[in-house]
């Protein structure tokens, strides 16, 4: 039974039919978005993206009232807290970049890689078996690995992500409160200056009294620059930093599944890297 010809042609209508399924049916529905992984993974970077964008906006609004505030003792702070918005910026597309990243290799896995694999199960069946089987079963495993790729990685940053999200909400909420607190600070001296003007010892004790809330200002905002660059620091460790390096170990994994692949699957090939 095993040698007869149709054999060969029944293996392949039923590895074609396989390959038209991966093509039409798994490689949609793997980058739906109501797909359930997908639907979990989204959730997971979309928090991380709103949280950033709290950041940006948080550092933004601090370095306007900074700027508010009397004299020049404050405008180096202020630019210092708008340039936070640069860094989060890059963490955003980084984020937005591993929330296509999953949807595409998904996508290419059933769409391209799965059926790379069948057919070159397809060959095996009409010549070169070992070399064509070798190639399929390491298309295979490398696929399965670039899968898992960005899934793993966001589950080892969100480990590190879940342990400090307390410390960045403080940066935020200070954030708030440090901007209402200047804006009421300089409304009510606003009011005092209304009052008193042309009352020369009242005009001076509010001087001071507006000295001393610019100077208790600037050292909150010291404070707070460093929050937001431990913020920063935080959210580029886990959105570009474990993300990158979890890449690169999996692409290493990929290479060494086809030198293991073929120095087993192919011993004629130990030895000649260039294949590789």
């Amino acid at each position: 039974m095993r040698n007869l010809p149709y054999r060969k042609w029944i293996v392949s209508l039923w590895l074609v039919c396989m390959m038209m399924v991966s093509i039409v049916l798994f490689a949609p529905k793997f980058s739906s978005a109501n797909w359930p992984l997908r639907e979990k993974l989204t959730a997971s970077i979309d928090g991380k993206i709103g949280t950033t964008l709290e950041l940006a906006a948080s550092s933004s609004a601090a370095s306007l009232a900074v700027s508010a505030l009397p004299g020049d003792t404050a405008t180096p702070l202020a630019e210092k807290l708008a340039d936070f918005g640069g860094g989060f910026l890059v963490v955003l597309c980084a984020l937005y970049f591993e929330k296509c990243m999953f949807a595409v290799i998904g996508f290419l896995f059933f769409a391209v890689i799965v059926p790379a694999a069948l057919l070159c199960l397809l060959f095996a069946e009409f010549g070169r078996k070992r070399l064509f089987r070798t190639l399929a079963v390491c298309l295979a495993i490398s696929g399965a690995l670039l899968v898992l790729m960005i899934p793993t990685g966001l589950a080892v940053s969100d480990m590190v992500y879940v342990t400090q999200k307390e410390t960045i909400q403080q940066t935020i909420d200070a954030s708030g409160d440090l901007s209402l607190e200047i804006e009421e600070g300089l409304q009510e001296s606003e009011g005092q200056e209304q009052k008193e003007e042309g009352l020369i010892d009242k005009a001076k004790s509010m001087l001071t009294t507006v000295s001393t809330f610019s100077a208790d200002m600037v050292k909150k905002a010291k404070n707070l620059m460093t929050g937001f660059l431990h913020a920063l620091a935080l959210m580029v460790v886990t959105a570009c930093v474990i993300p990158i390096a979890v890449i690169l170990l999996f692409l290493w994994m990929v290479k060494l599944v086809f030198q293991l692949g073929f120095a087993v699957g192919m011993p004629e090939f130990r030895g000649r890297r260039e294949f590789l």
